[in-house]
């Protein structure tokens, strides 16, 4: 093909026809420019195919990071474990044995008081975010969409660091709950585990005391439990509806 054109060139040469060849070489660039032009629109075509490509496997992992990061939500607000009840049956619990001392222990409330546990066990949120960091480390996350998206991304596992810092300080407080009755009503749960029908209630007078010490510290204990694992509960269910507004975003993407 190249031969053709080199030849057409040389004969108009000869025959001292000037301005065809100028018309010629005119068409010759055009078709170059042309060529040059197909050449970058198919690369570029393949370029966004495979950055569609990447992108669609990046969302979809997203989104299965979503679905273990709602796992782990669920697990914390509903869990059934015999050891650590969930964020709901711990609140439920800490109100109910608060409401419970405020009318004064019965002997008939021990076994009840000991056996129903006010504290969810600290639990943190551990929000899967495998998939957000791999995007932020490479800049993709601002290829992955629209600005809406990325946007959205980036606004919901900002909202996770937030709550997921409030959630440790809120820990901290449970566990300063847990010291404060170490030596009153939690002792009296250690010896109720460890010797069960033995215990004789006479030893433990505080329990009948709604004055004592050990007693009021107890329903501070309590009031720690039911606040703050009630703030925590909502925080999480909060996070559940963040979770999966971001996740149908992401699937209309892949649509």
């Amino acid at each position: 093909m190249i031969k053709f054109f080199r030849n057409i060139r040389q004969r108009l040469l000869k025959e001292n026809r000037f301005s065809r060849y100028l018309l010629y070489a005119i068409g010759e660039i055009i078709l170059v420019v042309i060529g040059i032009l197909i050449a970058l629109g198919i690369n570029n075509w393949n370029s966004n195919r495979k950055l569609t490509k990447d992108n669609q496997i990046y969302v979809k992992k997203m989104i299965s990071d979503l679905d273990v990061t709602n796992a782990r939500f669920e697990l914390l607000l509903n869990q059934t474990d015999p050891v650590w009840p969930s964020f709901r049956q711990a609140v439920k619990n800490a109100d109910t044995l608060l409401k419970l001392s405020y009318r004064g222990f019965k002997e008939a409330d021990f076994e009840f008081i000991m056996t129903t546990e006010p504290f969810q066990g600290g639990s943190m949120l551990n929000v899967t975010n495998n998939t957000y960091k791999e995007l932020l480390n490479t800049g993709k996350l601002y290829t992955l969409g629209p600005d809406s998206l990325t946007n959205a991304i980036v606004r919901y596992y900002t909202i996770c660091e937030r709550e997921e810092a409030y959630n440790r300080l809120n820990v901290e407080q449970l566990w300063h709950a847990i010291q404060l009755m170490e030596m009153g009503f939690g002792k009296l749960k250690i010896d109720h585990k460890e010797n069960g029908e033995q215990i004789n209630l006479e030893d433990y007078p505080f329990y009948f005391d709604i004055k004592s010490d050990e007693y009021q510290k107890y329903q501070v204990a309590l009031t720690y439990f039911r606040d703050g694992q009630g703030i925590n509960m909502q925080k999480i269910e909060m996070l559940v509806e963040e979770t999966n507004a971001l996740k149908q975003q992401l699937k209309d993407i892949l649509e």
